[in-house]
């Protein structure tokens, strides 16, 4: 993140909340008070980690089932949205970016809650008046371009479930709408050499009648 913002000249110092801290850091009354811009990324079946196992399985101490864990979800979510909406209403200049990142289909059971949760997410947010983009996983995926999504060892050991593929593809996704919202006014300049480059011979030799444009200088959109 921080090298794609360097080249992008947004001038950032980002400073990282903690780990699984995201409500009680949208609880803080100074939340996006002293910021240009934020970002979240989100893994939803990180909003009930803790009542999934390390394979993937409820866990029966728990004692709650698939739809239990998609309803706790979907409180979730709300909540998270109803934070977010409050937040921005009262920092109405302050950019979020949202980051929903992928989930595993062939391991969680709550692939069809987490489908809906993005749908809520991005439905309820971006309906809104506010500076806020969401980035769905699919992005992630397109920017990934078919390369390895997750890793179940860093998973195991830190709750990264991510290769560096996909961590990749989130900096550039999020750069990139900070960008737009936060980044300097790009400057495009065109130097062109036009005297025996676009045309034949020089304007000062034989005046403007005197030049020679070749068809495909011609149809040249300079």
């Amino acid at each position: 993140m921080l090298t794609h913002t360097a080249q992008l000249t947004l001038r950032m110092h980002p400073h990282n909340a903690g780990y699984n801290q995201i409500f009680q850091e949208l609880l803080a009354p100074v939340a996006f008070r002293d910021t240009r811009a934020n970002v979240i990324v989100l893994h939803l079946p990180d909003l009930v980690r803790n009542a999934i196992k390390d394979d993937g399985k409820p866990d029966d101490q728990q004692h709650k089932t698939a739809a239990e864990m998609g309803r706790d979800m979907e409180n979730h979510v709300r909540l998270l949205c109803l934070s977010l909406l409050s937040k921005l209403e009262a920092e109405p200049h302050r950019h979020l970016v949202l980051v929903l990142c992928p989930w595993p289909d062939d391991v969680i059971p709550l692939a069809s809650s987490c489908a809906r949760a993005a749908h809520q997410i991005n439905t309820s947010l971006t309906t809104s008046s506010g500076p806020i983009h969401v980035v769905l996983p699919e992005e992630l995926k397109d920017l990934v371009d078919g390369g390895e999504i997750f890793d179940a060892v860093a998973d195991k050991l830190g709750h990264v479930p991510f290769s560096n593929e996909l961590l990749c593809a989130i900096a550039t996704a999020a750069a990139r709408r900070l960008n737009c919202e936060i980044g300097e006014p790009a400057i495009k300049v065109l130097a062109v050499d036009c005297d025996n480059t676009l045309w034949a011979n020089a304007v000062a030799d034989v005046g403007p009648h005197g030049l020679a444009i070749e068809v495909a200088a011609a149809s040249s959109p300079i």
